[in-house]
């Protein structure tokens, strides 16, 4: 299981995620301290990503497509689940696909609809060596990036 709060920075900013953290490189995959959105009202829809051991969250960056895979392409892995929710409450439901692939090849894809709650989606994706999470609205109702709160990752290794 993989989640953000042992990212070695200042609880009071929110970064990209260093290439390297938990053995995988991060495309357009950023972190927040629970610290940093009590300061910042505008941020508000984070805090219920939130809980008494989850300190820290993974976001994809302006709404874009967040991809996570090895350094060395030739080893894969496998991605059994993944626990989400939308960072903006103007979005009662947010559809996020999740695109597993294997030497630049789709092999496996889901669509799973986020709500205002926090879920835990299971992918069973296998032997890939990278996964993407690209959102989409359900009904465009905000100017809001389409952005959603990554709270962990099994991953099979």
């Amino acid at each position: 299981m993989v989640n953000f709060n042992f990212i070695r920075k200042s609880e009071n900013v929110s970064d990209c995620i260093p290439n390297g953290y938990a053995g995988f490189y991060w495309e357009n995959a950023y972190y927040i301290f629970e610290k940093y959105v009590q300061t910042h009202a505008q941020l508000s829809g984070y805090q219920a990503s939130f809980t008494s051991t989850i300190k820290c969250v993974a976001y994809n960056g302006r709404g874009n497509p967040l991809s996570i895979y090895l350094p060395n392409p030739s080893n894969t892995f496998g991605l059994h689940s993944f626990e989400a929710m939308p960072a903006y409450y103007d979005y009662d439901q947010l559809r996020v696909s999740v695109v597993g692939f294997r030497s630049n090849m789709p092999v496996f894809i889901k669509h799973h609809v986020l709500d205002r709650s926090r879920q835990i989606f299971e992918l069973n994706f296998e032997q890939i060596d990278k996964v993407t999470f690209t959102t989409s609205p359900i009904i465009t109702i905000s100017t809001k990036p389409l952005t959603f709160a990554l709270i962990n990752l099994n991953f099979i290794l």
